[in-house]
């Protein structure tokens, strides 16, 4: 994959913010509480409403924000790597 130069300057912007920037936003933000959101949706499909929200809603606040950490940093060294100016 290669980076555009439109691409190249848009992530040597963001790369300017910094790593806890991006990973607060990119992974946390994003893609930690719009995944907890999108599990609770489908659990609520599933099971019909009658989930346990009590105990599923913390969790899921807890434990797919902290996987977007891992995300974030993941994502962000994958970047790196792929930017020419890395």
């Amino acid at each position: 994959m290669a980076f555009t130069d439109e691409n190249n300057a848009r992530w040597k912007r963001i790369r300017e913010q910094g790593l806890i920037r991006f990973v607060l936003v990119q992974g946390v933000i994003k893609w930690g509480i719009g995944t907890a959101l999108a599990w609770l949706a489908f659990m609520t499909l599933v099971t019909g409403g009658q989930y346990n929200y009590g105990t599923a809603v913390p969790y899921a606040l807890i434990i797919f924000p902290s996987l977007g950490i891992v995300f974030g940093l993941a994502l962000w060294f994958a970047l790196n790597r792929l930017s020419p100016q890395a």
